[in-house]
């Protein structure tokens, strides 16, 4: 997999735009992106990132409880 900083140096060199989302994972590597690699894209065009972090312990204790739990 492809850290998030090289993908976007990679993506920046194609003349790429693009956008970075956040999602629950172990690691600081891009897990997939829209549209898939290898896919024709206009110079310009905007590719999503889907990069998994890390989520914060604290975070982590909520997980599975509903809002009015939390709260």
């Amino acid at each position: 997999m492809m850290e998030e900083a090289e993908a976007i140096k990679e993506l920046s060199s194609l003349k790429l735009k693009y956008e970075i989302n956040y999602i629950a994972g172990d690691s600081n590597t891009v897990k997939y992106i829209k549209p898939k690699a290898g896919t024709n894209v206009y110079q310009g065009s905007k590719v999503k990132l889907y990069v998994e972090i890390k989520e914060p312990e604290y975070y982590q204790m909520f997980e599975g409880l509903l809002y009015s739990e939390v709260k």
